[in-house]
């Protein structure tokens, strides 16, 4: 007798092993994405700072009208001003959407004349 087709064992052997390949597949495109979220999310940070520090030099030149006033060499704002002068507009997260301009604040030190920016989050 000449049977052609597969038997039910092979068929339940290939559906294993086709199934274990997509869970580890899956699994390591999620942490790819974690990641990549993540890394995108420190790279807005540079960007919203590398734009808090124009906006402080030009609030400093007096080249436009601004709020920030200096203490002790130090000053805090939150990132929203930046949208409502037009330095940075998207504050939107790329971890999950969220909205940050309310919950990231930039902190601010001269020394020497020097600007030291860094930003704090309180968003996440």
């Amino acid at each position: 007798m000449n049977n052609k087709g597969f038997t039910l064992t092979e068929v339940l052997a290939a559906l294993v092993i086709i199934s274990i390949a997509l869970i580890v597949v899956a699994k390591e495109i999620g942490k790819t994405l974690s990641v990549t979220k993540n890394e995108s999310y420190s790279l807005m940070k540079n960007n919203i700072i590398k734009a808090s520090n124009l906006y402080i030099k030009e609030c400093d030149n007096r080249t436009i009208e601004c709020n920030i006033t200096w203490k002790d060499n130090k000053t805090r704002f939150k990132v929203s001003i930046l949208k409502e002068k037009g330095y940075y507009n998207n504050f939107t997260s790329p971890i999950d959407n969220k909205e940050l301009s309310d919950c990231l604040v930039i902190e601010s030190e001269k020394h020497n004349g020097v600007v030291n920016t860094k930003i704090i989050d309180n968003c996440y």
